[in-house]
């Protein structure tokens, strides 16, 4: 898990779902297809801490259930999922695209 406080990114260490990122009060977003909330939505400009679940089977719903916000990324066609890194990088991206902007 990664976390960014606008300056240094953090990693964690998984543990009990996400305790690490809550310990220190920051939201924890995760990417779920199925949600209609889109990643563009959100306010990235705060510390978070972003999730991402392995490509083959995806995040835990108790790991889902545990993030303060879940988010999809939108797709269009016949594109069923993205390679992690592909999804995680489209997530980083809006992040930075919000902090230039404020």
């Amino acid at each position: 898990m990664l976390a960014d406080d606008g300056e240094t990114v953090t990693a964690f260490t998984p543990g009990p779902p996400f305790a690490s990122a809550g310990s220190v009060g920051m939201p924890v977003v995760c990417a779920d297809a199925e949600v209609r909330r889109a990643h563009t939505d959100i306010d990235w400009t705060k510390a978070t801490a972003l999730i991402m679940g392995p490509e083959s089977s995806g995040l835990t719903d108790e790991e889902t259930k545990s993030a303060s916000q879940v988010v999809s990324i939108p797709m269009h066609g016949a594109v069923e999922s993205l390679n992690v890194s592909v999804a995680a990088g489209i997530l980083l991206f809006e992040a930075a695209r919000q902090r230039a902007n404020r």
